[in-house]
């Protein structure tokens, strides 16, 4: 027996906006890991900096 209202199936596909938003998760993630990588190389280069300058005066000093 046969049900009088059609039965809406779900598609294997995922649809536009799905894919979109989950291409739109993936590229924020890129990004935010970026920044990250940017933020840590600056920090690393400053430190550095104040590395050697403090290792400069502590040798002068010598």
């Amino acid at each position: 027996m046969t049900s009088p209202h059609p039965v809406a199936r779900r598609t294997v596909e995922p649809s536009f906006f799905e894919r979109r938003r989950r291409t739109g998760i993936v590229l924020s993630l890129l990004v935010l890991v970026a920044c990250g990588a940017l933020v840590g190389a600056a920090t690393g280069v400053v430190m550095a900096e104040v590395c050697r300058m403090v290792l400069s005066h502590v040798l002068a000093d010598l």
